[in-house]
């Protein structure tokens, strides 16, 4: 990486590098150039009417949600580490908690869909767009894209000077491309996929829903992840595979698969009810998951992706955080300086000895940032004395900071970097991942209002799916998909 900002920290103060953008922003290369401070005072002299503003636009909840409260306290630092720009946020629905008055899903609704149309027309005068999990999944990412509202971070990253594509983990890039575009770039995020042990799957990392729906009628007894009731079996395969059902023949005619969704609409009615032992599961690529099959089911195991149409291993990435660029801002510079400062400083309030991180289950995008994660895991879950030894308990064991127990009362032991190898390797790999996107949410929304019938034998399967056919292709032909 040929620029980097670095926090100092030690036990006692926190210092803020102060740098100035343009001509007298800090170029680190390698580690062995000084970091030039902008002296506090003089800071404090520039007027905040000669610094160029960046607003960033957030749907948001609650004026006391953490991740909104910690994006808060992050603005102003960066906002106090240069004299360029000067970032605000604004959000189109907050409840206070000062307040009776509750937010209920159509306020939210109302909300995003208020946001998007002042995206698309550049009302607000946005520059980024902070996407938590909640709007996430009801903005239309895809729709802004064709709208040509979000700027293509791809061509920030290929500018060599800051961040660049190598310093991110390509299945996250992967997950965050639509249509050729780098539309959002997360600061944290969660990886899930399939697990089976290798003898029920063997090297296998990927496959199509047929061949799932071909695998499940193989062992007909065998219960597989997320089939506890027909809805639910149905709606997981097609959100977390991205299913759409339909292609594009050469003269541009939607072609629908039928009998796909029949055999998908079967399996769902009838999988809750199967018998056998679970031999398809849901992972989640954490350092828990390393401990769980490293202590509690130590069987080779074989992560294979979710169910999708192309066969390309198929991982599902969780949208926590992320920002976008919007592309009628009018800073794209400085919008970029304080995505690219979100991305490699949003932990580092979180993962010091006195706020020791135990999340083991989330993990950044940028390589680097990672490994200082990791890093600190491995460092801090132990209680150390001044000169940095473990200390150890009545029994002469270190003492952890804080243990993790699961439903059933196990507890586990301290992180290795056996465990954090297993998370690297995983992100390193040449894994295909993706988003639940919005579009796949509204075709579930059809998949739940229509199935319900025939689970319920008050319609026959014919018709279901002949209904739930004909409003896809609608969907399809209004999406232009």
């Amino acid at each position: 990486m040929k620029k980097t900002i670095y926090f100092i920290l030690s036990s006692l103060l926190l210092f803020l590098l102060l740098t100035a953008c343009g001509k007298e922003t800090e170029e680190i290369q390698d580690n062995s150039e000084k970091i030039q401070n902008v002296p506090q005072e003089d800071q404090q002299e520039i007027s905040q009417e000669d610094r160029q503003e960046v607003i960033i636009a957030a749907v948001a909840v609650s004026e006391d949600d953490f991740f909104l409260s910690n994006l808060e306290e992050f603005i102003q630092q960066f906002n106090k580490s240069q004299s360029k720009y000067i970032v605000r946020l604004e959000t189109t629905l907050v409840e206070h908690s000062s307040t009776i008055i509750a937010v209920t899903g159509d306020d939210y609704a109302d909300a995003v869909q208020k946001l998007k149309i002042d995206l698309v027309t550049g009302v607000g005068g946005y520059d980024l767009l902070w996407l938590d999990g909640s709007t996430f999944q009801q903005i239309d990412v895809q729709g802004l894209l064709k709208a040509g509202t979000l700027e293509d971070l791809g061509s920030w990253l290929d500018k060599k000077d800051g961040l660049e594509r190598d310093d991110f983990f390509k299945m996250i890039l992967d997950a965050y491309t639509l249509d050729g575009t780098i539309f959002a770039l997360p600061a944290e995020v969660q990886v899930s996929c399939l697990s089976g042990n290798s003898d029920l799957l063997g090297d296998r990392t990927e496959w199509t829903l047929r061949e799932f729906l071909d695998f499940a009628a193989e062992y007909p007894d065998m219960k597989i992840h997320n089939c506890w009731f027909p809805g639910l079996a149905a709606i997981t395969l097609v959100q977390e595979g991205n299913i759409s059902f339909v292609e594009k023949n050469e003269n541009g005619q939607l072609i629908f698969d039928d009998k796909l969704l029949r055999d998908l609409i079967e399996y769902a009615k009838n999988g809750p009810f199967r018998q056998g032992e679970f031999g398809i599961k849901l992972a989640n690529i954490s350092l828990s998951t390393a401990q769980e099959y490293r202590y509690l089911d130590p069987a080779p195991k074989t992560f294979i992706g979710f169910p999708s149409q192309d066969r390309q291993n198929r991982c599902t990435v969780e949208n926590r955080l992320s920002l976008s660029i919007c592309s009628n801002s009018d800073c794209k510079e400085g919008a970029w300086a304080f995505l690219e400062y979100y991305l490699l400083h949003s932990e580092d309030n979180r993962n010091t000895e006195n706020r020791f991180y135990t999340n083991t289950n989330t993990y950044p995008a940028v390589k680097e940032v990672f490994e200082k994660i990791m890093a600190e895991h491995l460092y801090f879950q132990y209680i150390r004395d001044e000169n940095g030894e473990i200390l150890l308990d009545e029994q002469g064991d270190p003492q952890l900071r804080s243990t993790t127990v699961d439903n059933n009362g196990y507890v586990y032991p301290p992180i290795t970097e056996e465990d954090v190898a297993f998370v690297r390797d995983f992100l390193l790999s040449s894994r295909g991942a993706h988003l639940q996107l919005f579009t796949t949410n509204q075709i579930c929304v059809i998949l739940s209002e229509e199935c319900l019938p025939y689970f319920m034998d008050e319609k026959p399967l014919d018709e279901v799916v002949k209904i739930i056919k004909g409003r896809m292709i609608s969907f399809y032909q209004e999406q232009d998909l």
